[in-house]
């Protein structure tokens, strides 16, 4: 539960730094590892990679994209803006 509590702190404090699709993947990967008895498997470390990576991708593409929702710039905010002109 403080492991929870304490990546729920970081989030907040990530999104000021890394932005909303880096700090939404983090979380969520670091939360699975954490929730997980894994130990190391490498196949489920690349499932929770995998998870992580598309719905922080569809948060962005959600709430960011479609939405126009002013959440923090991260450095993948920032490139997408400058590759699609977002």
């Amino acid at each position: 539960r403080l492991a929870l509590l304490g990546l729920t702190l970081g989030y907040l404090v990530g999104l000021a730094y890394l932005g909303f699709t880096l700090t939404s993947f983090l979380f969520l990967f670091l939360g699975m590892t954490v929730l997980s008895d894994s130990r190391g498997d490498i196949r489920r470390i690349f499932h929770f990679s995998i998870v992580s990576a598309v719905l922080s991708l569809t948060g962005w593409l959600v709430f960011i994209v479609l939405f126009d929702t002013r959440f923090p710039e991260g450095l993948f905010e920032r490139a997408m803006a400058g590759a699609f002109g977002l």
